[in-house]
């Protein structure tokens, strides 16, 4: 089931350079082998121990060598994919919302879901993903690029698992998601101006606008109504990666 399939994405002008998936990958790593640090932590706790065959430290004359190889063997992918997202995430900027950082996103990527490298259809790549944070529903499809200059943090609209209203990922435990409801039932003459403005932006009722536009009683937090968002929360709502993809096109051009 998916969500925000008519959202019209808010950035405009974004533009990057054209290049190949391999030259975008090429890039990434010969800025990671920078990072000693990265390297030592992420590389030789977590690739380097999926990769038996393969006996490396940082020390060895020949680790660049041997780094490249594991970097470009499909074998080891999720394990790459891991050091790629840490090195990109850590120098990235937001582009959303013209907002300058992460942080006025509500999300975690404790555990991430590596869709791998893409490209658009004018010749732009990017590294495509989603993150969720631990017991949490709220899975958010997000990506980098390199408009030349810097590595950059894209969050789709179109398609994703988000709620524009309260910047957060839907179903996030910082956000206000389920477990912030009570059942008021169809009454909402008794909520709060703080709970009614909890209850407009929140991710109950914007989930159960999208999912059932026309049916209005679906929309009042009734104990029914919490129970049907819970499970669609839980088991039904899918990232719809297609419409994520076109979301970023729509707004990229070639520099």
């Amino acid at each position: 089931m998916y969500i925000n399939q008519t959202a019209k994405p808010i950035i405009t002008g974004l533009k990057a350079p054209r290049m190949s998936i391999q030259d975008f990958k090429d890039m990434i790593f010969s800025e990671i082998i920078k990072d000693k640090d990265l390297i030592e932590q992420k590389y030789i706790s977590n690739c380097c121990n999926q990769a038996p065959d393969v006996e490396i430290g940082t020390k060895d004359s020949d680790w660049l060598d041997k780094f490249k190889k594991l970097y470009d063997d499909p074998r080891y992918s999720d394990n790459i994919y891991d050091i790629i997202e840490s090195y990109i995430h850590s120098v990235s900027y937001l582009e959303i919302n013209k907002d300058a950082d992460a942080s006025c996103i509500n999300f975690s990527n404790e555990n991430s879901n590596y869709q791998g490298f893409e490209i658009t259809k004018s010749g732009i790549p990017f590294f495509l993903c989603s993150g969720w944070g631990d017991g949490e529903s709220g899975e958010l499809c997000y990506l980098y690029y390199w408009d030349g200059k810097d590595f950059r943090f894209y969050v789709p609209i179109k398609g994703n698992l988000y709620n524009p209203l309260t910047k957060d990922a839907i179903g996030t435990w910082g956000g206000y998601c389920d477990e912030n409801y009570k059942p008021y039932g169809s009454n909402l003459s008794i909520l709060s101006k703080d709970e009614m403005d909890d209850y407009m932006t929140g991710d109950f009722r914007y989930v159960m606008t999208q999912v059932y536009p026309n049916e209005v009683f679906k929309h009042l937090p009734t104990e029914d109504n919490i129970k049907l968002y819970e499970k669609i929360l839980n088991n039904d709502l899918e990232i719809d990666y297609s419409s994520c993809k076109e979301d970023f096109e729509s707004r990229i051009s070639v520099i």
